[in-house]
C-alpha cells in the first residue's frame, strides 16, 4: 500500500484506514443484531472439496436465510455435526442505516467486503430501502 501522510505529520496505510473503518462498521452491524432474533445457516461454495469454502450466513429476516439456503450448497448432517470453522462470514441486517459520518460510508445503504480477516466480510442488502 502506498503512504498516506495523517493529519499529524506521519504516515500510515490505506489500508489500516480502511480496516478501521471496516472493523467501525462490522461493531455497529453487530451492536444493532444484540438482543433481536437471528437466523444462521452454514454453507458452502465450490462443490470440488479442494477449492471449496465454508460460508456462516447471518441475516435479520427468514427470507434472507432462505435465500442463502438456495444460493450455496448445503452441507450433509454429518457435515453440520463435525462443523469446521467458517472462512467466511456474511452478515445481512437491512434494518441498520449507517451513518455516513459516522461510518465513512456514503450512503445509509453499503457493501462491505474486508479481504484481510476474510472471517469477517460482510454484506448489506440495500434493495429495501
Amino acid at each position: 500500500m502506498r503512504p498516506l501522510k495523517n493529519q499529524f505529520g506521519g504516515a500510515t496505510s490505506i489500508s489500516n484506514l480502511i480496516l478501521k473503518k471496516f472493523d467501525r462498521l462490522y461493531h455497529r452491524v453487530t451492536g444493532y443484531l444484540q438482543g433481536k432474533t437471528i437466523y444462521v445457516r452454514d454453507a458452502y461454495a465450490c462443490a470440488d472439496p479442494k477449492h471449496r469454502l465454508n460460508i456462516r450466513v447471518v441475516t435479520e429476516s427468514p427470507w434472507a436465510n432462505l435465500f442463502a439456503h438456495n444460493l450455496f450448497l448445503r452441507p450433509t448432517k454429518e457435515e453440520i455435526l463435525n462443523a469446521v470453522k467458517a472462512e467466511w462470514t456474511i452478515i445481512c441486517a437491512p434494518g441498520f442505516i449507517a451513518d455516513p459520518k459516522v461510518d465513512g460510508t456514503r450512503q445509509g445503504e453499503f457493501c462491505s467486503i474486508e479481504f484481510y480477516k476474510k472471517d469477517n466480510s460482510y454484506w448489506r442488502n440495500c434493495i429495501y430501502r
